[in-house]
């Protein structure tokens, strides 16, 4: 049988799509693609794919089907209970379109997903099907109009079943810990606390998944006045659990775990025991495998395998509802939970691409100098990969700042403190619990460090320690990026590239306070991070980044970018200075891709420095920077300065090799330099000429062009 699936990308789809093409169906799938790329493990299944919210199904995506399994919903009470309106349009409204269209095209056979929970609170200890309905939620209510619509329009043309499941458990490509015995074992070893939100004494049913698509298949290869019209409840004889008896097979499973009980839900409209007697007398082939402790003990050992951390657990890769909560938050979905028209242009959920190898989609991100503008760039970029990112700087740098402009304070956990607060810092480990750390915040102006010479080395220095320190401290945090600097180097402005072993040092106290905070980062490494089980800890090297959103004192970008749309004429105080011009993506992605190798311990790129800087062909003077942005704006005037600015010396050369990026990460520079001042240009002719415009969405779409280039052009990290 050729057999659509809808909700194919869902929690049961997978599971069910291996089955029936290993029974010899031929499937496709429909599915909006919500939860499609959080993997928990790799989905293998190749099949033809619908791209499709459920609500737009239409007659076309019927042909040549012999029978639907309709999985597709808002698939559990907490995500149905968020608007009752549009839980009854998707998974009520669209099920009687969809089961109306079946019939039209003469689709016979509809297997619907209806639920236990339909039961809702019972006396009564072993329910049958004939049992009165009793729906106590939204998601309760529309399995039952579902089923009532379906049974209405049933004929001789016409066959529903509808399998009522119980609460389904087990490992998934696309896993829940939205679910009572996942969320069991979860706590247990995130934590080492099952907790329990009730009094542990309402009943459950549970199914395992693999179970349950072993009754879709019998079902929809018994003869069909077998299951005509017919509703059964799907489940083994035995597996109807008081929460507390589960909670009792976690502990005896997972070591060193103790119960919990919070209370602090009450006592649960949803108790009840369900009979299983009919499924096994009408359709006998059907022979669930799973039970409880079989369950916990796969689940467990997953979680373990995985790596599960807490943050990742209660985050939003695994819990449904979050998980649309943050697409919301973020502009991906609107009200009704379609995607708005900046998804379906930059819609990476519907293909299989993703960048980063999809490593920090779910993961807790601490960003120390998130205001900055390396800072902000990243958090946008992190925010779009489906990171929760936790921001801790010491305050707004500039005015305008990029920060406000693209307000990211909405958007991720924004923390004011300073870097060398040690206490205040490791207060926010503890509470956020972060699995990986991008260590930005400095006094990053070689220019002003030699008027504040102490602060710059405090920062540098002790900041970094003091971020070490946390680090070290940390239960939680698995790897971490510590930025320093290109500048780091002893330079004896030699025409070739510095590599990671030459020498440190620096003639002005900013250069000066990053080598000290490369060696500082090497005694930690050496004495803490050293061993197998420890975090993971990198350097990286790079400088003199360009893009939109800076407006730092004494860089030339922003100081020509003022003056060019302010209608001022530009002081160049050393034209010639030649730099390695970069876009501010470029030393980014490098950051990400390292942080990706790390927390996969790559050892290659554990505890080690790495140089992330331009393509060869982007070391160009000053001069021919702002001739750059002259000819692309079509505007500017600058002039050179006559005073000799010997006093507060900068580099006028300065390279970076980054061959060891390339031989061990697989990195290497995008953008040419014309395409890096293009990128720049047009970010701030959006900014200054569209009156500052939407400048997030402008940001995330500069991003995604980026990562759709560096796809182009053979990048690894672009490729996963």
């Amino acid at each position: 049988m050729k057999i659509l699936i809808t909700g194919n990308n869902g929690y049961i789809g997978p599971i069910l799509e291996k089955i029936l093409l290993a029974r010899g169906h031929e499937t496709v799938g429909l599915d909006t693609n919500y939860f499609e790329d959080l993997l928990f493990y790799k989905n293998v299944v190749e099949r033809k794919q619908i791209v499709k919210d459920i609500r737009a199904i239409e007659a076309a995506d019927l042909e040549g089907v012999d029978a639907v399994v309709h999985l597709a919903a808002l698939s559990n009470d907490p995500m149905g209970s968020m608007d009752d309106k549009l839980t009854d349009q998707i998974n009520y409204q669209s099920t009687k379109t969809l089961a109306n269209l079946c019939k039209s095209m003469q689709v016979r056979r509809f297997i619907y997903a209806s639920s236990c929970s339909m039961y809702g609170l019972s006396s009564e200890k072993a329910l049958t099907e004939d049992s009165p309905l009793n729906p106590k939620t939204a998601y309760a209510r529309s399995k039952v109009s579902s089923e009532n619509h379906l049974s209405s329009i049933a004929d001789d043309d016409f066959s529903p079943t509808l399998l009522r499941f119980s609460t389904a458990f087990g490992v998934s490509p696309r896993m829940r810990v939205d679910l009572v015995l996942n969320n069991l074992v979860a706590w247990a070893v995130t934590t080492g606390k099952i907790k329990i939100m009730s009094d542990g004494t309402p009943w459950r049913p549970i199914v395992h998944i693999a179970d349950m698509s072993n009754a879709i298949c019998v079902a929809l290869e018994a003869p069909i006045e077998k299951v005509h019209n017919q509703a059964f409840n799907v489940g083994k004889p035995g597996n109807n659990y008081q929460i507390r008896d589960m909670a009792a097979a976690v502990k005896k499973c997972v070591p060193g775990c103790e119960v919990e009980y919070t209370n602090e839900h009450g006592s649960d409209s949803r108790s009840y025991n369900v009979n299983f007697d009919k499924i096994h007398r009408i359709l006998p082939d059907f022979n669930p495998l799973w039970d409880l402790e079989k369950g916990v003990d796969e689940i467990y050992r997953a979680y373990v395998e995985h790596g599960l951390t807490f943050n990742e657990f209660r985050g939003n890769r695994y819990i449904r509802l979050k998980r649309l909560q943050y697409l919301k938050s973020i502009g991906k979905l609107d009200e009704q939970l379609f995607w708005t028209k900046k998804s379906m242009v930059h819609n990476r959920y519907s293909t299989q691409n993703y960048p980063f190898k999809d490593t920090y989609n779910g993961k807790r991100v601490l960003i120390t100098g998130h205001t900055g503008f390396k800072g902000t760039w990243l958090s946008t970029w992190l925010l779009n990969l489906g990171a929760d990112v936790v921001g801790y700087s010491v305050g707004i740098p500039t005015n305008p700042s990029n920060f406000e402009v693209l307000n990211l304070e909405k958007r991720l956990v924004h923390i004011t403190g300073d870097v060398n607060d040690l206490e205040h810092l490791h207060q926010v480990f503890n509470d956020y619990s972060p699995d990986i750390v991008f260590h930005l915040a400095a006094q990053a102006i070689t220019r002003l460090s030699y008027d504040i010479p102490q602060g710059t080395f405090y920062t540098n220095v002790v900041g970094t320690v003091n971020v070490l320190e946390c680090i070290r401290r940390s239960k939680s945090t698995q790897a971490a990026v510590i930025i320093t600097s290109d500048k780091c180097y002893q330079n004896n402005e030699w025409m070739w590239g510095y590599r990671e072993s030459d020498v440190l040092g620096g003639d002005d106290p900013y250069s000066a306070s990053k080598a000290c905070a490369e060696i500082a980062c090497h005694s930690y490494i050496m004495s803490y991070f050293s061993k197998d089980n420890l975090p993971r800890i990198s350097t990286a090297r790079a400088g003199n980044v360009m893009g939109g959103g800076d407006w730092a004192i004494d860089r030339v970008v922003p100081d020509c970018m003022k003056a060019f749309f302010g209608n001022k004429s530009l002081e160049l105080r050393n034209p010639k200075a030649t730099r390695p011009w970069q876009h501010v993506l470029e030393p980014l992605s490098g950051y990400l891709w390292l942080g990706v190798h790390l927390l996969e311990r790559n050892n290659e790129a554990v505890n080690t420095p790495f140089n992330f800087g331009p393509l060869s062909g982007n070391k160009k003077t000053v001069e021919e920077l702002v001739t750059g942005f002259n000819e692309i704006l079509k505007k500017g005037e600058w002039f050179i300065s006559e005073n000799d600015n010997m006093e507060k010396r900068e580099s006028n050369i300065l390279r970076l090799n980054c061959e060891k990026a390339l031989t061990f990460l697989d990195w290497h520079a995008v953008l040419s330099f014309e395409e890096t001042i293009k990128l720049t240009a047009e970010w701030y002719n959006d900014f200054y000429c569209s009156n500052n415009g939407n400048m997030y969405d402008a940001t995330i779409k500069q991003i995604e062009e980026y990562e759709d280039l560096a796809l182009k052009r053979g990048l690894g990290w672009a490729e996963h």
